[in-house]
């Protein structure tokens, strides 16, 4: 049998149900608590199609828009990626057209892209309907599925079409995005883990380090302030010194430190 491994990202909105679909296909489970994804999860999953075990690499994103640095840096590499909505909220389908869909193309051009409309067990909160999904499918000349992580509702189709898709014979190649510069503690914390993860070479090992320090720091994600982004700062810092020097440690310190100071609007 042969054998292929694929990098699948799950992008969209916060709360649309990517923790979800991934944990159904891969664990058969359901979880209805919803927790902020720090950064990115990877777990995996082996597909066979036709003759070849596709080994499915699949990278769940965080879903706040200001941090375009990591996810960025997470799309690299990529085969492809679920664009995740959520049926209830018109917003998020608003979001994949305009941000996600895009930011996505403009690291991973070729990718291959399936639309994953979540929830769609919640049929008398629906926003959307599924001739607006099949319009947006088609603008990206992409298939879509109808899904619920709670009913497992074509979760295994979903992925298991993606596997095929990343058969196809595709010359896909990453390229670096723009640097849109740093204007809040948003960007700043996205800037600092995105660092981080760059110093230690492996967002995969990074991540684990960058969670445990969230949780120590108490810093919000989602609303950071200076004064936890700058223990978080000198959390990773004695990371850092575990595997650099201790020049490139104290380096890399006082450069997010200068993230922080963008983040403010203390510097130019």
């Amino acid at each position: 049998m042969n054998i292929k491994r694929a990098k699948i990202c799950l992008i969209g909105d916060g709360a649309v149900g990517k923790t979800s679909l991934v944990q159904k296909f891969v664990l058969d489970k359901f979880d209805d608590s919803y927790i902020t994804t720090i950064g990115t999860k990877v777990m995996k999953k082996d597909v066979e199609v036709s003759d070849t075990r596709v080994t499915m690499m699949l990278w769940d994103i965080l879903g706040q828009k200001d941090y375009n640095r990591l996810q960025s840096s997470s799309f690299v590499g990529s085969q492809g990626a679920i664009l995740v909505l959520d049926r209830t909220r018109r917003e998020t389908l608003d979001s994949l057209s305009q941000y996600w869909s895009p930011r996505f193309k403009e690291v991973i051009p070729l990718g291959f892209l399936v639309i994953a409309a979540n929830k769609n067990d919640l049929v008398e909160q629906f926003q959307l309907s599924q001739s607006e999904i099949e319009s947006f499918a088609k603008e990206l000349d992409a298939p879509y599925f109808l899904s619920s992580a709670k009913t497992g509702e074509n979760v295994e189709k979903m992925f298991s079409s993606m596997a095929q898709m990343c058969l196809q014979e595709r010359d896909i190649v990453s390229f670096t995005p723009k640097d849109r510069g740093i204007s809040n503690l948003l960007e700043a914390t996205d800037a600092v883990i995105d660092d981080f993860c760059k110093g230690l070479k492996d967002q995969d090992d990074a991540m684990p380090y960058v969670r445990q320090q969230c949780k120590i720091t108490k810093l919000d994600i989602k609303s950071p302030d200076t004064i936890s982004l700058l223990k978080f700062i000198d959390a990773l810092h004695e990371i850092d010194k575990m595997f650099l020097t201790s020049s490139e440690a104290s380096q890399n310190r006082i450069r997010r430190q200068g993230y922080v100071k963008k983040g403010e609007g203390k510097t130019s």
